[in-house]
């Protein structure tokens, strides 16, 4: 997380200047990144999409910037899952805003789209990381073993 008051102060004032909320350091999300099927579990690498990944959580700030990140579970392994350990569909804790599954009223309407705009600076941190590293982006090769993607220079 950022590391002085001032920065964090900084960023709360960014997500509450991008989405309308007060008091958000940072957006969460995971992604997908291929990889070749292992020789060993194979299957516990194939996600929900059927290919062979890695998924990774990120947590960015308001500028793009990745502060926290998390690489070592297979694609098979739920978003919420990854959450849990600490070590994305998440779960609504004190510290995790999700959007409404139904909203029924206007207020609600209101905090999922405040909640989209909070999200998709995540959401171009990935664009922006896949696009730069063409090897995590599917179209692309993929890695040859999951620890390549250990060795990926992430800054965070």
């Amino acid at each position: 997380m950022p590391a002085d008051i001032l920065q964090l102060q900084q960023t709360m004032r960014d997500f509450h200047a991008i989405a309308g909320f007060p008091r958000v350091i940072g957006a969460i999300d995971c992604s997908h990144i291929p990889i070749k099927a292992p020789t060993e579990d194979e299957e516990i690498y194939v996600n929900r999409k059927k290919f062979h990944s890695i998924n990774i959580q990120v947590v960015c700030d308001a500028q793009r910037v990745i502060i926290n990140h998390d690489v070592k579970y297979p694609g098979s392994t739920h978003d919420a899952y990854i959450w849990n350990r600490r070590d994305c569909g998440y779960p609504l804790e004190p510290s995790l805003m999700t959007p409404f599954a139904n909203p029924a009223l206007p207020a609600e309407e209101e905090f999922n789209r405040c909640h989209t705009r909070a999200r998709t600076i995540v959401e171009q941190t990935f664009v922006v990381l896949k696009s730069r590293f063409r090897c995590l982006h599917k179209s692309a090769s993929n890695l040859d073993q999951p620890d390549d993607i250990l060795k990926m220079p992430v800054q965070g």
